[in-house]
């Protein structure tokens, strides 16, 4: 089975800058307890800014780094610097840095982000999404047209599998 990421925007509402769902810190701060508990049992670091970033230009960044053949390397890198180094990846700086370690050239990639060149192609996945009814990240669709939205323990996935993808297979082995 192959995974293929495709763009969503969480946010579209922030400003390019990022910043502050207005959520209540009673709720931020159990959401994020759950999440670093989660990262934690997956041998993970997970840190927290200060700001939630607008991601859409590192979607766009993404689109770019996939016609280059860097994709996983540079999805890696942005995932790294948004949760593990609560890094804003709304910031052409950032990307740029993370796309160099991916092996993309920098200045290109910052030329692909002035002149907005994946925008389209983004807002096509985008569309895309919302025809689904995405509302969440992450979320996985098999076979397309099995759904699966947000962070789900193994157990939700060999569900999927077992009664949906690939049934029989399990009474087989």
């Amino acid at each position: 089975m192959e995974v293929e990421w495709r763009a969503f925007e969480l946010h579209p509402e922030l400003p390019p800058e990022g910043g502050s769902l207005g959520y209540d810190p009673e709720r931020t701060k159990v959401f994020r307890a759950r999440l670093q508990e989660s990262a934690e049992e997956a041998g993970m670091q997970m840190r927290f800014a200060d700001k939630v970033s607008n991601s859409r230009l590192a979607l766009e960044a993404t689109e770019y780094a996939r016609t280059e053949g860097k994709l996983e390397a540079f999805h890696r890198g942005v995932f790294d610097a948004y949760f593990g180094n609560a890094e804003n990846i709304g910031d052409p700086d950032v990307l740029a840095r993370v796309g160099e370690a991916a092996g993309l050239d920098p200045a290109e990639l910052r030329r692909v982000l002035e002149e907005r060149r994946y925008s389209e192609a983004v807002e096509r996945q985008i569309e895309l999404a919302r025809r689904m009814n995405i509302q969440a990240v992450p979320s996985f669709i098999f076979e397309g047209k099995y759904l699966v939205q947000g962070a789900q323990p193994y157990e939700v996935f060999k569900q999927v599998m077992d009664e949906y993808v690939l049934p029989g297979v399990a009474e087989q082995a």
